[in-house]
């Protein structure tokens, strides 16, 4: 749709989530500049005290991030967010009608105090897993190709909240004065937010879970993986992917709440004047909110991994000498501008409007929620929280303190991008389950021998990754790892490769197998100092190792090549098997892991992986074999390999994308015909259409088609069908307006609901006189029939609200 398109799409839809994005942060700032008040009214004129309670909500945020990230992965995101919400609305609005000293007296202020710490941390138990459900929620629903600029309407919502906040106090003050806003003037930045809360939980109730995660919730029950203590094993299990994310998110943390919040309480201190300390507040927060946008592009062009370790070392380098000059001179207006206004607020552009994807990338769509929310949320206690009173306690020991905890905040998030890029490439956690490349297309890759390689992307050559490539070992093939850590085979056909990142996962093992034996054996030196091969005689020409898997480690991966010509002996691989013994022992003769049909797992021509099986601490080895079974048909049972892999399509795949774009441009398969009503033809996959359309799947299964099906619609439509059902994006804005009609009916006829919603929500965005009528009375036939209806209204409200579009209406219909 383009990105103007994807935007609005985003904000159409999914406005509630970007309002109640608002408020969180708009709370969170309110806070942080009505702190003066604050002091009088709760804490004595204690600034540390008021910070505490600043913090109190962060202390609540992990346990809030782990409950409504459990909630979301459990029962839906939609859930979720709607608890945040109410959560966040009742602390605070609640928070602004708290007795305190100055209005109720010492008793009744003391008792406030108290509530206050309590709404303080129900809201942080509540808003713990808003931003990391909204951040999942986005992450599932928007376009791959804008990932990031999407994800930096997030950010945009973060920017707005600060903005209204500062916006907001600094107009009450002005229209109250000093002594109404110490009294009884400091409540109404906090009651406001009622009405857009409420709007808020209304629109959060409509929302619809994402197809990604109903895709995966499926599967997960169906596989048993569907309870919360798996999602809680399984996110312990990534602790490195939990401490990247920490460290990652060290240093627009430290800056958001040091830099921006607490900077602006030292300057009123200083002597700054308050409209020209609130204008240079106000400065800053538009920079970010106009930068936002332009530094998701270049996380799109460059890759998230590039623009973190960019921003962290911007933040390194600048945010020391920039507060260094405040502390210079805090009272001098142009050094304000200069430095708070245009340097923070580019530093903080740079470090906010990525870390949302960074720490998401981290995690899979099955416990994606909850590993966000607590990774995200205990970054933000640790750091983020206490930052504050970090700052003032710095500053009484050394004036340029502040600004030394900016810039090793900055440090520490440059290393830690450094650290998962190597961690990335040594196996031990995968830094995109979402989008593979770009990740940091400026670096390079650095081999054993130190020499670069090509530009580091997380994506290889392999056509499939397993969702659980993080499962102590990721699945990819890196370079770099030790030349003891990888043994294979090559026959005539295949490739099998056992390696692992640790060159102590793999001893090879002397074992003779009897003719016909599937995994006895005699055990014989304890290791060999040479691996050892042999085939299986009944099956014929069976490759196999046995390695060592040292106690509580996880077994190596096993890769297999499979080719794309067709074979000469008529055979196929068709899956493996894993044997396990104790040393001394025979092999077992049952697997305790057998892959499903090995044609189900590759794609002609490409390397695929069979995932890390994790071993009971009683094993001490394991003997992984490859079967193979006569084929018939030879190509045939490849071309059932496409039926698989577009269920994984379908299911949301890391690398949906990639995997449609190859098989769109491979016809070496392909096995119908699509034609349109001028004659047209466009070759497809049967596999793919049937998975993507049934409507389409029994077409082609009629006997009457003979694999070859007409549509009443032109060849740009037909093009446009193919690439939807091959997980492609059709530029559905490029159409004609009777094509985009015809769309619609086509991808109607043949239950392509997204499709369908896509063209018409593509053609109410780019409406004419010309093309008004036409698509009106094309869009009319669905509402009646109670289909579209949404688009429909949003038709009418945008014929209603445009003159030239209404005059067109009413002459053509």
């Amino acid at each position: 749709m383009g990105l103007r398109g994807d935007f609005a799409y985003l904000l159409r839809r999914y406005w509630s989530l970007f309002l109640g994005n608002v408020l969180e942060w708009y709370e969170f700032a309110v806070y942080g500049y009505l702190v003066l008040s604050l002091e009088d009214n709760f804490f004595q004129g204690s600034e540390v005290a008021t910070w505490l309670g600043y913090a109190a909500t962060f202390v609540a945020r992990p346990l809030g991030g782990l409950v409504l990230g459990l909630i979301g992965d459990m029962w839906g995101r939609r859930t979720s967010l709607t608890v945040s919400i109410v959560g966040m609305v009742v602390g605070t609005v609640g928070q602004g009608l708290l007795p305190s000293r100055l209005s109720s007296g010492q008793a009744w202020g003391e008792f406030g105090t108290c509530m206050l710490f309590v709404l303080r941390i129900v809201q942080g138990l509540c808003t713990g897993g808003e931003i990391s459900t909204v951040s999942t929620y986005i992450i599932e629903v928007g376009s791959k190709q804008t990932l990031a600029r999407s994800m930096s309407l997030i950010s945009v919502s973060i920017y707005i909240g600060f903005l209204l906040a500062q916006g907001a106090v600094w107009l009450v003050q002005d229209q109250l004065g000093p002594d109404a806003m110490r009294q009884w003037g400091w409540r109404l930045p906090f009651l406001v937010a009622i009405v857009p809360g409420a709007f808020t939980i209304a629109g959060r109730r409509c929302l619809r879970e994402s197809e990604e995660f109903e895709k995966d919730r499926r599967v997960a029950i169906e596989e048993g993986h569907a309870s919360a203590s798996y999602a809680i094993r399984d996110v312990l299990h990534r602790g490195y992917a939990i401490v990247i994310a920490i460290g990652g998110m060290v240093s627009f943390a430290v800056f958001s709440y040091s830099g921006l919040v607490w900077t602006n309480t030292f300057l009123a201190k200083e002597g700054l004047p308050k409209d020209q300390r609130m204008m240079a507040g106000l400065t800053a927060r538009v920079i970010q909110i106009v930068l936002a946008v332009p530094v998701g592009w270049l996380a799109d062009v460059w890759g998230v991994g590039s623009v973190t370790f960019l921003s962290a070392a911007v933040q390194l380098f600048a945010a020391f000498p920039l507060f260094a000059w405040l502390q210079a001179d805090p009272t001098n207006t142009s050094v304000a501008y200069a430095a708070y206004a245009v340097g923070f607020g580019i530093i903080g552009a740079l470090g906010g409007s990525t870390f949302n994807m960074y720490v998401t990338e981290l995690f899979p769509t099955r416990t994606r929620n909850l590993g966000v929310g607590v990774s995200y949320n205990v970054g933000i206690c640790l750091v983020g929280g206490f930052g504050p009173v970090t700052c003032s306690a710095l500053q009484k020991w050394s004036r340029y303190g502040p600004g030394g905890l900016m810039s090793l905040a900055g440090a520490i998030t440059c290393l830690t991008v450094v650290a998962g890029v190597r961690l990335h490439q040594s196996g031990r956690v995968c830094m995109a389950h979402v989008r593979t490349n770009p990740y940091c297309r400026p670096c390079a890759n650095l081999r054993e021998d130190g020499k670069p390689e090509e530009q580091f992307s997380l994506e290889s050559s392999e056509s499939e990754t397993s969702e659980d490539c993080t499962n102590l070992k990721c699945l990819r093939s890196f370079h770099g790892w030790p030349a003891s850590a990888l043994m294979q085979d090559s026959t005539e056909d295949v490739t099998l490769k056992a390696s692992s990142g640790n060159p102590e996962a793999l001893r090879p093992h002397h074992s003779t197998p009897g003719p016909g034996r599937k995994g006895g054996g005699r055990a014989g030196n304890w290791p060999p100092p040479l691996p050892f091969w042999q085939s299986d005689e009944v099956l014929g020409a069976t490759p196999w190792i046995e390695v060592i898997a040292p106690p509580g480690r996880a077994l190596a991966q096993l890769q297999v090549e499979l080719p794309r010509n067709g074979r000469a002996d008529g055979y196929t691989p068709e899956h493996v098997q894993l044997f396990v013994a104790q040393e001394g022992e025979q092999l077992g003769e049952a697997p305790i892991f057998e892959s499903e049909q090995f044609w189900s797992l590759a794609f002609p021509g490409e390397m695929v992986a069979v995932p890390p099986k994790p071993l009971p601490n009683r094993i001490c080895r394991a003997r992984l074999c490859m079967k193979r079974a006569a084929a018939q048909g030879g190509p045939n049972v490849r071309i059932q390999s496409l039926r698989v892999l577009t269920r994984r399509l379908k299911r949301g795949r890391d690398d949906g994308v990639f995997l449609g774009r190859k098989l769109w441009n491979d016809t070496d398969f392909t096995d119908c015909i699509l034609r349109s009503e001028d004659g047209l033809e466009q070759k497809a996959h049967k596999a793919i259409l049937a998975n993507a359309s049934p409507v389409l799947s029994r077409m082609l299964r009629s006997a009457t088609k003979e694999g070859e099906v007409t549509l009443p619609c032109s060849g740009e439509v037909v093009r446009a069908l193919l690439k939807h059902c091959y997980g492609l994006f059709p530029d559905i804005r490029a159409l004609k307006v009777q094509d985009v009609v015809s769309l619609v009916e086509q991808a109607h006829a043949l239950e392509l609901t997204s499709l369908s919603e896509d063209a018409a929500v593509a053609a109410t965005q780019c409406l004419t006189p010309e093309t008004v009528v036409p698509l009106m009375r094309g869009l009319r036939a669905f509402y009646k029939a109670g289909s579209l209806v949404e688009e429909w209204d949003n038709l009418v409200r945008q014929v209603r609200a445009r003159q030239d579009l209404s005059h067109a209406a009413l002459l053509g219909l």
